[in-house]
C-alpha cells in the first residue's frame, strides 16, 4: 500500500503526532488558512519587537 508523500494539516500537535506516526516519511505542510495565520502573526510580533520607524515626512536622520 502505498504511502502519502506530503499530509496538509492544520496547526495541532495531535494531527502532527498521527502523521509521524502514520507516514513517518511525509512532509507535513500547513493549509492556506494556517499559512497565513501563521504569516500574520509572526508579522504582528515582528512590528511589535521591532523599533519604530520614523514616520511619513520625518526631516531628521533615519539612523
Amino acid at each position: 500500500m502505498p504511502e502519502a508523500e506530503i499530509v496538509c494539516r492544520d496547526r495541532a500537535s495531535a494531527y502532527a503526532e498521527a502523521v509521524r506516526t502514520a507516514c513517518p516519511d511525509a512532509i507535513q505542510v500547513a493549509d492556506r488558512f494556517h499559512f497565513w495565520k501563521n504569516l500574520c502573526e509572526a508579522r504582528r510580533e515582528v512590528h511589535c519587537c521591532a523599533p519604530q520607524l520614523p514616520r511619513r515626512g520625518y526631516r531628521g536622520r533615519a539612523c
